[in-house]
């Protein structure tokens, strides 16, 4: 009696056969996160591309920052638009606040401007 492999029997071929399948796969379990990079801009008014292509900005940690000080993330490498954040200070404050990003994707580039007035901010993205 021929053996029977996967419910297929194979009675009437008196030769062995082959089956070849070639298959790669990568599988990960969990949440895909890459290492995350920071940026720290310690204080002036300022503009800077953090990346280039897509991410996803983590957090913003506003260190300290005068009042009227604007601070902008923008999915650019080249302007203001589109805007992902605009931040503007009402009051002077020295305190560090943390704001969660919740991982707020962007495919352009990641772009930083601080005008107005004066701020330090930390910037983590992927």
């Amino acid at each position: 009696m021929a053996e029977q492999i996967a419910d297929s029997l194979n009675s009437a071929i008196v030769t062995g056969t082959t089956l070849s399948c070639r298959v790669a796969s990568i599988t990960r379990l969990g949440k895909l996160q890459t290492n995350p990079h920071y940026y720290y801009h310690a204080l002036g008014v300022y503009a800077e591309n953090l990346k280039l292509g897509a991410g996803a900005i983590h957090s913003l940690i506003i260190n300290n920052v005068v009042n009227g000080a604007v601070i902008t993330l923008s999915d650019s490498t080249t302007g203001l638009t589109p805007t992902i954040i605009s931040h503007t200070a009402g009051a002077t404050k020295t305190d560090p606040t943390p704001i969660n990003m919740y991982g707020t994707p962007f495919s352009n580039g990641l772009r930083i401007t601080v005008s107005g007035s004066n701020a330090s901010v930390t910037v983590i993205y992927e």
